[in-house]
């Protein structure tokens, strides 16, 4: 939903679905990740400052809030993508220009890690997403001309590639969804 958080479960024969939630959540929750062992669930929030909401996922999928985490160094922060190794949240701080880097930690903890304004004049930055080999993470923008940013990231540092961003869409709408295909790697 957009504003609450909500979890169902899924009947395998069936395919039917079971509400478990809705829980009520801190901000308007519009992007989810979830951690590559399925225990943890980060929800990303629309707003004044990065908000992240992160909860526990139990063995039947009910969820169970473990932090609420704000930081006023960024604007707004819908999309997320955890690094592979799990050691890294990036949030895309929409209302901006840029992009944040949090540190994760046992029990759901998060810390700042750093933010990084991306090259050229986007009005926002959108989607998230890694590429097969975990190295390199993908921004979309959406500007006069929509736009993809790419990254090497390194834990917290991230390093915009030379020549991004690149040019994907000229439309006037938003920049264009992506999905990295064959999805992310965990290690």
């Amino acid at each position: 939903y957009l504003g609450q958080v909500d979890s169902f479960q899924i009947n395998p024969t069936s395919g039917a679905l079971t509400e478990i939630g809705p829980l009520v959540s801190q901000g308007t929750s519009a992007g989810v990740e979830i951690s590559c062992d399925s225990t943890t669930a980060y929800f990303g929030d629309a707003g004044t400052d990065i908000q992240v909401e992160v909860y526990s996922i139990g063995s039947t999928g009910q969820l169970s809030l473990l932090n609420n985490f704000t930081d006023s160094h960024g604007v707004n922060s819908n999309g997320l993508v955890l690094s592979p190794d799990g050691s890294t949240l990036y949030v895309s701080n929409t209302m901006s220009n840029q992009v944040t880097a949090l540190t994760t930690s046992t029990g759901g903890g998060l810390s700042f890690g750093n933010i990084v304004s991306v090259n050229g004049s986007p009005t926002f930055v959108l989607n998230v997403a890694f590429g097969k080999s975990g190295k390199n993470l993908f921004l979309s923008e959406q500007a006069s001309e929509e736009a993809m940013g790419s990254f090497a990231a390194n834990g917290t540092s991230l390093t915009e590639v030379t020549g991004s961003p690149f040019n994907v869409i000229n439309n006037g709408a938003d920049a264009g969804s992506f999905a990295t295909i064959p999805g992310k790697v965990c290690q």
